[in-house]
């Protein structure tokens, strides 16, 4: 009996020993599987990637801190902007890539909007408080407020729905990435600084594309100065992207006074692209314009040849401006006033004889009758 309880026990110690194996067994499979499984995809909401820090290090206590990032096309390869060319009504899928290279964690506030032209005709994007009218509205991002962590990357999908009726032609705007920062924080009279920046975008709309550079409000002056043969002539004109495409080009100007003299000729110049649209200012000044009573000037506008379409003809302005020569026209000026001096003080003095000259009070001759002529008899 003793032998059988002895058999027993052991056979059950086995069996409670062959399980606990055969669970762990299970367990560490499961565990092994679950490392193995394919992390989730990066979302708007999870940054992945890790970039080099500027300093090569985290910030410690006492280093300087370091606010930088940029914005660039997302996917794969590299791309230094986003262009596209689609038909009306199309969505397009994409991504862009908020890049953190400073040492400490960034607010970021991510937006599209409408590329311009600045005054001096270099590209320039709306303002955060201005509402895109054109393919800036057309663009919807997955998120908008992010944190991106320093040294990391966010990946924020966006989908760019074209219109079915959009105009043919080229849309261009931008996905920007702007910071607020106190230059006071805690304190009164606190500055907000803006730093925003940003990615361009182009899209052309297939249909019937139109070059139409013109020239506008072409305008003349002159300034003479006391030296009439120095004068300097003020040049002034507009130059608009009436057409559909973007457009660059060249202008080439000259400047004289009359009979030709004083010729000016300024060689040619080119001027930044212009979005369709949008208009820059030339103002030139060309001294050494002799004031000759005439000077004019004169302008032919050369548009740049794009892709698919044809460039635009050759324009040309010219005007011209009244150019006394003040100096010589003073010294007139101060002699006639001194000769009409003259004349009056004359008068003055010399009532009776304009001339000069005394006035007979009686030129007939008459003695009068108190006077008797003597007879000889």
């Amino acid at each position: 009996m003793k032998r059988r309880s002895l058999l027993s026990s052991l056979l059950q110690t086995s069996l409670v020993g062959l399980c606990c194996t055969l669970v762990s067994g299970i367990a560490v499979g499961s565990a092994r599987a679950a490392d193995t499984t394919t992390p989730p995809p990066t979302t708007a909401t999870a940054p992945t990637t890790s970039l080099e820090l500027p300093n090569g290090k985290p910030l410690q206590p006492g280093d300087e801190v370091i606010q930088s990032w940029t914005v660039v096309p997302g996917g794969e390869g590299q791309r230094a902007y986003f262009s596209y060319e689609s038909d009306g009504g199309v969505t397009i899928n994409d991504s862009v890539s908020v890049q953190n290279y400073g040492n400490v964690s960034l607010n970021l506030r991510v937006y599209a909007t409408d590329g311009i032209n600045a005054p001096d005709g270099s590209f320039a994007l709306l303002s955060g408080d201005q509402k895109p009218a054109d393919v800036g509205s057309w663009i919807t991002l997955a998120q908008q407020n992010v944190t991106v962590p320093a040294g990391q990357q966010l990946i924020i999908p966006y989908t760019l729905t074209i219109p079915a009726g959009a105009d043919p032609g080229d849309h261009v705007g931008g996905i920007v990435a702007s910071n607020e920062v106190a230059t006071k924080p805690g304190k009164k009279n606190t500055l907000l600084v803006f730093r925003r920046t940003g990615v361009r975008l182009y899209l052309r709309v297939y249909g019937q594309l139109r070059s139409n550079l013109a020239t506008e409000d072409f305008r003349v002056s002159y300034d003479g100065g006391l030296n009439p043969s120095n004068g300097k002539v003020r040049v002034r004109f507009r130059l608009v992207n009436r057409g559909n495409v973007r457009q660059a080009g060249s202008y080439h100007l000259k400047v004289e006074g009359a009979f030709g003299t004083g010729k000016h000729d300024l060689g040619e110049e080119s001027f930044p692209e212009l979005l369709p649209g949008q208009s820059i200012e030339v103002a030139k000044n060309v001294r050494g314009v002799p004031a000759l009573f005439v000077a004019k000037a004169s302008v032919i506008v050369t548009p740049k040849a794009g892709g698919d379409e044809a460039a635009s003809q050759p324009t040309r302005r010219s005007a011209r401006t009244f150019a006394p020569p003040l100096l010589p026209l003073l010294i007139v000026v101060v002699l006639l006033a001194f000769l009409v001096v003259w004349r009056i003080v004359r008068r003055y003095r010399n009532p009776d004889d304009s001339d000069g000259n005394e006035i007979d009070e009686n030129p007939g001759g008459d003695s009068g009758p108190d006077e008797q002529e003597s007879v000889l008899v």
